[in-house]
């Protein structure tokens, strides 16, 4: 699925990613297999949001009191209102996701996506296929939330002919080896897509030691909006986190 015009997809697209309904079955979800997801806010102005999933490991991260989060089954709902609960589950089993924002209030359906003037992000859980794991590299984390990989040649600014693909400037990258042999990335990069203001866009992304779930969290708006929220959008980054439940 491509990226088109952020002003007009909005966020639609960007939820789609999350669920992906077309795959079928999805790794442990709020309803699904026990998985929890537990939340709190403390006196430093921060909520925070764990969830376990059916592999026994717990993603986390926090956010600003002022944001807002929307649950796993409000995006879900959000693409397909008319789903079943069986079939709600059935998604959840494989996948968990948060939309988040920096709006004190509004819907998600009123959301602008990462094209927004207010930081908005994505965080997702999935599970990963037979084919996907076999196949799964650090090139499969830059693609977990943007539609093609900034790092590949034909990404960049400079060699993008495709008025509706991502013209992508990477600004930083790195890779790293956590504690418990969760493997990850870091990345920030620009995107410019024809007919819509550049975006600044930072992600976090990990893939547990057995190649079983992937886990992202990514954040974006205009370079100007990025700019004057660094502050922020750098603490929800840096708080993001897996580990084993023991």
């Amino acid at each position: 699925m491509v990226l088109g015009p952020v002003s007009t997809r909005k966020s639609r697209w960007l939820s789609v990613r999350i669920i992906d309904i077309s795959r079928g079955t999805f790794g442990a979800g709020l309803l699904a297999l026990g998985g929890i997801l537990l939340s709190g806010c403390t006196g430093n102005g921060l909520s925070y949001f764990s969830h376990v999933d059916s592999s026994g490991e717990s993603v986390f991260y926090a956010i600003p009191a002022s944001w807002q989060r929307f649950s796993s089954s409000q995006v879900i709902r959000s693409v397909d209102p008319t789903l079943s609960m069986s079939s709600l589950s059935q998604i959840e089993q494989r996948v968990w996701g948060n939309i988040i924002d920096a709006r004190q209030s509004g819907s998600l359906k009123s959301a602008a996506g990462f094209g927004a003037s207010y930081p908005f992000g994505i965080v997702k859980a999935q599970a990963l296929t037979t084919q996907e794991q076999d196949a799964f590299s650090l090139a499969s984390l830059r693609t977990l939330i943007l539609p093609t990989d900034p790092l590949a040649s034909s990404s960049s600014s400079s060699s993008s002919s495709s008025s509706s693909s991502p013209r992508y400037k990477t600004l930083g990258y790195s890779s790293f080896v956590h504690s418990g042999g969760f493997r990850g990335s870091t990345m920030t990069v620009t995107m410019a897509v024809s007919g819509a203001a550049t975006i600044e866009f930072e992600q976090v992304a990990m893939v547990n030691p057995t190649t079983t779930w992937a886990y992202v969290l990514g954040i974006g708006c205009t370079v100007r909006c990025f700019q004057r929220n660094q502050a922020e959008i750098t603490s929800v980054i840096k708080s993001f986190g897996v580990e084993a439940v023991k």
